[in-house]
């Protein structure tokens, strides 16, 4: 073909010969359909611009900053106050949908498309940039999503002067419906806002950052009235330290809840979903980022074309299978699906299935194949995941129930249950992945099931039959039994019906803790393995 030039990828990373002659074959493919402009197949994953008009080119995937303001200044005081932002027209904002920042790695944004934004620049001068953009709420765009990144230098300023982004979600009388504020890090110590920051990866001392973060907003109350997206990115206030940051969005009709949450509908209407290419699987970051959901599927019966399993659902009904089974068109895809709904008193238990085939590389983790279920709150943080790596002499599976024939590592279904009470009047996002290993020459895919209804009992789990809690109700002490065989650290976290943290304590194999200064009525219990989720209820005090 005139005009390609293969890269010689050499045995590197632990690359087979086979894999790196799989990955100069796609990267040939991708040649073609460039030099030829070739269209892009399924739909556009991002549905916010191009196919809702209140609300066109909310996601940059036009391109371009079109519908977006963009004014400039001079941080001059505090950055929470955001002091000289922004009375200059222009500023420093593009759109890219480059993998790779000029000073850090950088991922495809989680909401899917291929265009984000860039905000503000890499020269410490004091400077701020800010982007807004207005739009009507109607009833086919009640549900916003956003995601933002941020990379900065670290210093050793105040709080109060430390580089910044701030996202803002503001009704039409500029009141605050939703917030987002974050700070560079520190040298020493940390401010409140500062989440986990890393160093990059071509100036680790230099430039740090943290990856990229999601937040979902509810504006069906707003419908009618016009909103507006305002995100701020500035430097420090000494002029020594520069902050820039990438920032994506979406809209879309927020769906009746659990509304073709199961695929009866035997489609993937309600959910978002898109492909790419497998850029690190522990962080799940994507290079290449396709369109729509060609690698997916909605199933009803049969069975698993290489482990023979049945595709009937523990659930019943239809299911989904990410990713390819074909073991002759193995091309390092990832396959992502998404739904966010509202938590009602009626839908406050969420189950779900899975059943995975994990072809072994014997690569690092982060370049085996993979599958991840994910819950977010409205906020971004992680509610519960559950991540399976294909395991060989480099990694250990991250969940129970997998067995080993080579090359597979498998599971037949399992079940996980979540009680999302705690949730009830605020959104929550379903996040299902699976992925072929990095290098190009394993598969990875799974399928899933889920359904929502009404928590029916007390002492609903979400996995972990073989955790005790008891009594339910308790009067005083509450006793906790985690089996001998399990060594791993647990916490135990309870929460009150707002959601407010009020006890978190480390649990043995055996514990009873008083409760005493707990008054009577309803509380939430999460219980963590190693940071995640392995059981959570209701408790009732006397």
């Amino acid at each position: 073909m005139h005009g390609f030039k293969p890269k010689n990828y050499g045995l590197i990373n632990g690359a087979h010969q086979g894999e790196s002659q799989n990955r100069i074959s796609f990267d040939k493919r991708i040649f073609i359909k460039q030099k030829y402009k070739l269209g892009e197949f399924g739909y556009n994953a991002k549905v916010d611009s191009l196919n809702t008009s209140s609300c066109t080119n909310i996601g940059f995937e036009l391109g371009n900053l079109n519908g977006w303001t963009v004014m400039s200044g001079t941080t001059v005081a505090s950055n929470s106050s955001m002091l000289g932002c922004c009375p200059v027209a222009g500023g420093s904002a593009t759109v890219t949908s480059a993998a790779f920042d000029t000073s850090c790695t950088t991922i495809n944004s989680p909401l899917g498309g291929q265009k984000y934004v860039r905000i503000n620049d890499e020269i410490a001068n004091k400077g701020v940039t800010r982007i807004t953009y207005s739009y009507p709420v109607t009833t086919s765009n009640t549900l916003l999503e956003y995601a933002y990144m941020f990379m900065s230098n670290r210093s050793n300023h105040a709080c109060d002067s430390l580089p910044y982004m701030s996202v803002r979600i503001l009704d039409a009388s500029s009141a605050v419906i939703q917030s987002t504020f974050v700070t560079g890090p520190k040298t020493t110590g940390t401010c409140s806002t500062s989440p986990t920051y890393y160093g990059c990866i071509y100036y680790p001392n230099i430039i740090y950052m943290f990856d990229w973060k999601r937040k979902a907003v509810n504006l069906q109350s707003y419908i009618g009235q016009t909103v507006t997206i305002e995100v701020t990115v500035g430097d420090c206030t000494k002029g020594d330290h520069y902050g820039y940051g990438f920032f994506d969005a979406r809209c879309s009709m927020l769906e009746p809840s659990c509304s073709n949450l199961d695929f009866e509908a035997g489609n993937l209407s309600t959910w978002i979903g898109f492909n790419g290419i497998n850029n690190d699987s522990q962080k799940m970051s994507m290079g290449l980022v396709n369109p729509g959901n060609t690698e997916s599927v909605v199933l009803t019966g049969g069975s698993d074309p290489n482990k023979g399993f049945s595709l009937v659902s523990p659930l019943g009904g239809k299911i989904v299978r990410l990713n390819d089974f074909n073991l002759t068109s193995i091309n390092a895809s990832v396959n992502r699906i998404s739904r966010t709904f509202s938590i009602t008193p009626s839908n406050t238990s969420l189950q779900y299935a899975y059943m995975s085939i994990l072809q072994d590389g014997s690569h690092i983790c982060s370049q085996q194949s993979y599958m991840d279920a994910s819950i977010y709150d409205q906020e971004g943080n992680l509610i519960h995941s559950n991540k399976v790596y294909s395991s060989g002499t480099a990694c250990t599976l991250t969940a129970s129930g997998f067995s080993l024939t080579m090359p597979f590592y498998f599971t037949n279904w399992q079940t996980q249950t979540l009680n999302l009470s705690a949730y009830t009047g605020s959104l929550i996002t379903v996040e299902f992945t699976a992925g072929d290993c990095l290098q190009f020459g394993h598969i990875g895919y799974s399928y899933f099931d889920t359904k929502c209804g009404l928590a029916s009992s007390i002492n609903e789990i979400n996995g972990s039959n073989d955790i005790m809690i008891w009594p339910n109700p308790f009067s005083d002490a509450l006793n906790i039994t985690i089996p001998q065989s399990n060594t791993s650290a647990h916490e135990l976290l309870i929460y009150d019906v707002t959601g407010k943290l009020i006890t978190k304590k480390t649990l043995q194999n055996t514990n009873s803790y008083s409760l005493q200064q707990l008054s009577s009525g309803l509380y939430f219990y999460k219980i963590l393995k190693d940071n995640q989720s392995v059981k959570s209820g209701k408790l009732v005090k006397e």
